[in-house]
């Protein structure tokens, strides 16, 4: 660098929008990779080298986050073996490539260690060393602990040593009030974990207002949690295999305190006692705001039917449930009609019996919803439908207000898209996701031109389908220019759903016909990861001799 670089008097304002637009939605990928890799030296270095200006504004963006190997058992190392890794080492080195130290910026923590290193007191050894004793991470606010359990694990002085290593931890990093504990990535061959790994996990928590547990890797099937000292938390989040009372336990401590609490399970939970105690008491949550469960219900008669009158939910305002609905009644809606923004709902038979039974949403409630999901429309059709006009005007009468809504409906779009005019509260749908059996360019059309204050379409995979009497493929794109453009002035982005490369022709054929109708169409990014194959087939179409004549129009649509 230069001292009499240019860039050096640029505007503060200006080289954060400049690093802000070279960093964009990868920033993540840039904290975490390694010095001295390509992208560090094709993508970082250079930005970090231009002038101090730019270093000052760059650098805590790339080292927001610190990886931290914590392991020197030969369990671990087997594990890494099985798993055909490599140990994890320190991602930002003391002495990298750029000559100082980087720890003192992180913000977030990734911790990966074994049980053994924690209850032998090999862990705590190695944070006593330089350079991470003391306040090694002064900003650090969240620390991700990745566990590589063994359940034969235990020892004498294994608490102590647990103790001593959370009291490590929080001299470490002072600020940290988010603790999310999961198995390791390579978590291969043992997915249980100790007898005293409960207590770990809890003195871990009791650092934090924020806690999560499970992802990634295998998951621990459960943990036996020790209640006392977790207080004041503000969010809880368990995903694990097995239903867990701990959480629930946690939830109902915590209750004065929580806002947000997510609790999913590939099993079952048993949903009532969240809220119910055995004592016909039940538990208010004033301040929580956010509630997602998942895992299918397991029934308890003597949690039935939940307390009339109760209101646990008065500040409820982001409502999924995964499953069947089984409070036995409205309990989860009453209270907060006037604070609901959000909502998304199983519909089986028992909810969609709820809903009705006691009038949950009428034209003139929760006027705030601005979200609606609806899924499992297919599996209880013949229960809960006559028809799917039927259908699409109860999902229609959940939040009249809405403008975004996902709907999953077991229907091909020739039968779907009718039922539109059939239907109120359209002009209101901004967003729209659409799960359906089987889909035409026709029936796409026919949605744009029915909701016309639509910015946002996502569907299943296209098919161009039957072509208009007289119209030959090749003339598909006249066809399209003529009879309906211009249409849609509002619509934007159509997604579209696919996990197949066999397709990509038909989908880059549809795309480029839609975006000669609409003429503010202007971006399609299929959500599947094949976001560079996609571009491709887009150009390889735009320079056939079918859409040639309109090759400038397609060419400033994709850049």
């Amino acid at each position: 660098m230069l001292s009499s670089s240019p860039f050096q008097f640029l505007p503060p304002h200006v080289v954060r929008l400049i690093v802000n637009h070279v960093v964009g939605s990868s920033r993540q990928v840039f904290a975490d990779i390694e010095p001295n890799s390509n992208e560090w030296n094709t993508l970082l270095k250079p930005l970090l080298w231009i002038c101090h200006n730019f270093r000052a504004v760059a650098y805590p963006l790339y080292c927001s986050r610190f990886k931290l190997e914590l392991s020197n058992s030969q369990n671990y190392h087997r594990f890494l073996k099985y798993a055909n890794t490599t140990p994890f080492y320190i991602g930002y080195r003391m002495n990298n490539n750029l000559g100082y130290p980087t720890h003192h910026l992180a913000k977030t923590l990734d911790v990966e260690i074994d049980e053994e290193s924690i209850y032998s007191g090999k862990a705590l050894k190695m944070l006593s060393r330089k350079p991470y004793n003391g306040c090694a991470f002064p900003l650090v606010c969240k620390i991700v602990f990745a566990i590589v359990t063994d359940k034969d694990l235990e020892g004498k002085r294994a608490k102590s040593n647990i103790t001593k290593f959370v009291q490590r931890i929080k001299q470490m990093a002072p600020k940290v009030d988010d603790i999310w504990v999961r198995p390791a990535d390579y978590n291969a061959t043992c997915y249980e974990s100790s007898p005293i790994y409960g207590s770990l996990v809890s003195q871990l928590f009791q650092l934090a207002h924020r806690v999560q547990y499970g992802e990634a890797g295998e998951p621990v099937t459960s943990v036996d949690l020790e209640l006392d000292g977790i207080c004041n938390l503000v969010h809880i989040k368990c995903t694990t295999g097995d239903y867990d009372e701990s959480f629930v336990k946690l939830a109902r401590q915590n209750s004065t305190t929580l806002e947000s609490l997510i609790i999913e399970t590939d099993r079952g939970i048993n949903v009532p006692s969240i809220i119910r105690r055995k004592n016909d008491d039940y538990v208010t949550y004033p301040h929580l705001h956010t509630l997602k469960l998942g895992g299918n219900p397991v029934y308890d008669d003597m949690l039935f039917p939940v307390l009339p009158g109760a209101v646990p939910f008065p500040s409820l305002r982001h409502l999924k449930i995964y499953y069947e609905y089984t409070f036995g009644d409205d309990v989860v809606f009453r209270g907060n009609a006037a604070t609901l923004e959000s909502l998304d709902l199983y519909l089986s038979y028992s909810t969609t019996s709820v809903l009705r039974q006691f009038s949950v949403f009428t034209p003139t409630s929760h006027l705030k919803l601005r979200h609606v999901g609806l899924w499992g429309l297919d599996d209880f059709m013949p229960d809960l439908f006559a028809t799917i006009t039927e259908a699409m005007q109860f999902a229609m009468g959940i939040g009249p207000t809405a403008s975004r809504r996902c709907i999953d409906v077991y229907a091909n779009g020739a039968e779907l898209t009718p039922t539109l005019s059939q239907l109120d509260g359209l002009d209101s749908i901004q967003v729209l996701s659409l799960s359906v059996k089987s889909l035409e360019l026709w029936d796409v059309i026919t949605l744009i031109k029915e909701l016309p204050m639509m910015s946002d379409l996502t569907t299943p995979s296209p098919a161009i389908g039957a072509l208009p009497d007289g119209v030959a493929m090749d003339e598909l794109p006249k066809y399209m220019v003529s009879t309906y453009s211009p249409t849609g002035e509002r619509f934007r982005c159509w997604h579209i759903g696919s996990s197949s490369t066999n397709v990509f022709t038909v989908e880059a054929e549809c795309v480029l016909l839609l975006a000669l109708a609409c003429p503010n169409f202007t971006l399609v990014v299929p959500p599947y990861g094949r976001h560079k194959e996609f571009a491709v087939w887009l150009e390889i179409e735009i320079a056939s001799e079918m859409f040639k004549p309109y090759t400038p129009r397609l060419k400033s649509f994709i850049d």
